[in-house]
């Protein structure tokens, strides 16, 4: 988060001597360094806002010309503060920055294609197509070429084309070899042409095409080579190769390029990012100077002991140690739950203990490494009513794919309820359209029915819609009814069933980006919390656990004035910083995700994750870990995360409850190795955590992993599994229990697969 300069620090432009009271030195030569290329490795918490600000006002009031910097930020907010703070120090506003090239990669890619694209082809008013737009003309375009979008979902051959773009790969250049390959090279060429003929580019055409303007034989090359005296770039680690390749070129004429970053920090593989541009930079640039900056000024000296211990076991990265002159502070707190319910209620009720004393709501920050974690934790601050905002996404009842479910559990419950039913009337995607929908909205108004019951009206009348039209009303129809019939079915099994019928989880095992993961995790995280309620209750029922949901729903307490508890991922938590911070999940397979397990390179990105986590606390970080773990309808052994081993002991209290949490002789079937895939849990009441007896940590470490690797905890999405027919795959969903148990698979070879468990095996 950034802090707005002090007013004491407001420098008339040509005096900065006065730089020194305001910068320690490695900052200070940082800001004076010649125009000449710098990397600036910048550790968590160590002012590289500060740093980029004032080396921008140290240019311009060296005399600088404002129309040729090139300021790259990654985000529209930071380079707007960056331009206030410039001002400020300057003691004036808009001469001294009007003209300079500040902005995201994007937004500066858009404004040289308006003045230059036509170069390339790319007429002066095109328009700049998004997710939404791309995904639909992608399916116009599979559509076109007959590939079989069930085969090949838009959103997948979108991902893929996407990559492609971040290398710099362009149509003509990607590889057909193979089935699936050809498919995709076919796709990407049409889908380019239907771009260019709508005078539209996506967000990865802007970077390419852009790119394309500087490569030799363009005739604006020469004109963008010498457009720029000096580059600056923020957030350097998260560049991609082609943002890469364009700093390179605006820089080469000059030299003057100066990068601000942390391969420490580095956190966005999956999208893109490649952390061998900041650790490559000095061999791309042989007279570049490196200057470190390693004095913290946001956390205590435990918390950076515990950062320096967690991130030091990484290979790709250079050497660097956090330091702050702040005092030692509060230990970090290493809790040890039963279960995710404890660990939630750990959270909860230590942020009420300290409301009832000074803090504030927004002092505290708990963050998760999937989605799908929030829910207990939500139901634990809700339940003390705590206030609280789910930041950079949406509360879990709220999440879309979330209410798809339920509305397709409140339509099979009430038929009339027309809101619930318009939403999934064409989700997912079966061909009816908004005229449909609206000519379905008029029959039943002027019937005097609801839009259920103009269902069946509709498929037969020729008069109202045309032939395709009623085929696809018709089909709807009988689905709805077919699933109706199984309304005495447990509310877990018929919301399995309305997954695999209506065709949404194949939709989403298909696609194999995160956003698609994340998605089916929630929804078996729904499907879980089903089977919760269903061994909690009576009596259930689908219409009492609707009710319990529509109950939950409703967040009361929210004060404004105070804010609210910040529940987050730990990507969103990048950038940000809070008094408190909470990480929850600390165990193998949820942190360190279970898709990085087997891969050396998404280990390292997992620590440095984890890495952030650490360095977003001021005053206060709690490492919260369940030696159980519900979660995506399994449980799990809680093997404690890799990281936790590393924490120095002399920086951390351990807390553990000793409860009477236990597992029981049921089981929700047996997986392919003989172990459980998951197990019921009985409610625990949470005892108070007590500090641990000195080398019990460390025992019970080992004998829980020993516990796990003797009977595999369960399935988890991401994992792999093997097939005689199919190969290794990875784990997308599952579904039903015991020996029906069936496993979800995306096979690289066949695509989505849904086999019984019985027949995979651990690859």
């Amino acid at each position: 988060m950034t802090n707005p300069v002090p007013m004491d620090e407001c420098l008339p432009s040509d005096d900065f001597l006065a730089l020194g009271r305001a910068l320690n030195p490695a900052q200070l030569q940082a800001v004076r360094f010649p125009a000449k290329p710098l990397l600036v490795i910048a550790g968590a918490g160590s002012g590289k806002t500060r740093v980029i600000t004032y080396r921008l006002a140290h240019l311009l009031s060296q005399g600088a010309n404002a129309h040729r910097i090139l300021a790259v930020t990654f985000t529209n907010k930071a380079a707007r503060e960056l331009k206030d703070r410039v001002e400020r120090l300057l003691g004036t506003a808009g001469p001294a920055t009007y003209g300079i090239w500040l902005g995201t990669f994007h937004g500066i890619a858009a404004r040289l294609l308006r003045r230059f694209g036509e170069a390339v082809g790319v007429p002066r008013q095109f328009v700049i197509y998004d997710e939404d737009d791309a995904r639909r003309l992608m399916s116009r375009v599979l559509a076109d070429l007959n590939i079989p979008e069930k085969r090949f979902p838009a959103r997948q051959v979108l991902a893929a084309i996407d990559r492609a773009k971040n290398q710099g790969v362009g149509a003509d250049e990607f590889p057909s070899g193979g089935y699936y390959d050809e498919a995709v090279s076919r796709a990407y060429r049409h889908y380019e042409d239907r771009l260019a003929a709508a005078g539209a580019v996506d967000f990865g055409g802007l970077l390419l095409r852009t790119l394309a303007m500087c490569k030799v034989d363009c005739p604006v090359a020469p004109v963008l080579e010498g457009l720029f005296d000096h580059v600056l770039v923020d957030e350097f680690q998260d560049t991609n190769r082609v943002q890469y390749e364009l700093v390179r070129f605006f820089s080469q004429r000059t030299g003057s390029i100066t990068v601000v970053g942390d391969e420490d920090q580095s956190i966005y593989g999956w999208r893109g990012a490649d952390i061998r541009n900041i650790l490559d930079f000095e061999r791309d640039h042989p007279d570049a100077a490196a200057i470190k900056l390693e004095e913290n000024y946001r956390s205590t000296d435990n918390i950076l002991r515990t950062a320096n211990a967690v991130i030091a076991s990484n290979k790709q990265r250079r050497p660097k140690r956090l330091v702050t002159q702040q005092a030692a502070g509060a230990p970090v707190v290493v809790f040890e739950g039963g279960s995710e319910r404890e660990e939630a209620e750990f959270v909860a009720g230590t942020i009420a203990s300290a409301l009832a004393q000074d803090s504030v709501p927004r002092d505290f920050a708990v963050f998760y490494r999937t989605h799908a974690q929030s829910r207990v934790l939500e139901e634990a601050l809700r339940a003390r009513n705590i206030p609280y905002v789910v930041v950079g996404g949406t509360r879990f009842y709220d999440r879309a794919e979330v209410k798809d479910l339920l509305s397709y559990l409140r339509v099979l419950q009430n038929p009339d309820d027309t809101i619930a039913l318009l939403r999934i009337i064409n989700t997912p995607a079966r061909g009816i359209g908004h005229t449909t929908i609206e000519r379905l909205l008029s029959l039943a108004t002027r019937e005097g029915t609801s839009v259920h019951a103009a269902l069946a009206l509709a498929a037969q009348n020729p008069a109202l819609l045309g032939q395709a039209a009623r085929r696809k009303i018709a089909e709807f129809a009988e689905l709805l009814a077919g699933l109706r019939a199984s309304l005495a079915l447990p509310p877990a099994e018929l919301a399995e069933k309305v997954l695999e019928e209506s065709g949404y989880r194949d939709l989403l095992a298909n696609d194999p980006s995160l956003e698609a993961e994340g998605r089916l995790e929630n929804l078996l995280e729904l499907v879980g919390q089903m089977r919760e309620y269903e061994k909690e209750t009576d009596d259930p029922t689908l219409s009492g656990f609707l009710e319990r949901i529509t109950l939950a729903s409703d967040v009361d307490g929210y004060d404004e004035e105070r804010g609210a508890v910040a529940l987050m991922t730990v990507h969103t938590a990048k950038g940000l910083e809070f008094d408190v911070v909470f990480v929850t999940g600390m165990e193998e397979g949820t942190f360190p995700h279970q898709r990085s397990i087997d891969d050396d390179g998404a280990m390292e990105e997992e620590r440095r994750l984890c890495y952030v986590a650490v360095t977003r606390a001021r005053k206060r970080l709690h490492l919260c870990r369940a030696r159980w773990r519900r979660l995506s309808g399994q449980t799990f052994v809680g093997v404690p995360s890799r990281f936790l081993r590393d924490l120095p002991a002399d920086s951390v209290e351990h807390l553990v409850t000793q409860g009477s949490f236990y597992r029981d002789n049921q089981s929700q079937g047996r997986g392919p190795w003989q172990g459980r895939w998951s197990h019921d849990s009985p409610k625990a009441r949470l005892p108070a955590p007590r500090p641990a007896v000195p080398g019990a940590i460390t025992r019970h470490y080992d004998e829980c992993a020993e516990a796990a690797g003797n009977g595999e905890p369960g399935l988890r999405v991401g994992m792999k599994v093997r097939h005689a027919q199919f190969g290794v795959g990875e784990v997308r969903a599952w579904q039903a229990t015991g020996v029906e148990l069936k496993v979800t698979v995306r096979f690289a070879s066949v695509g989505a697969k849904t086999v019984l468990a019985r027949f995979l095996s651990q690859p």
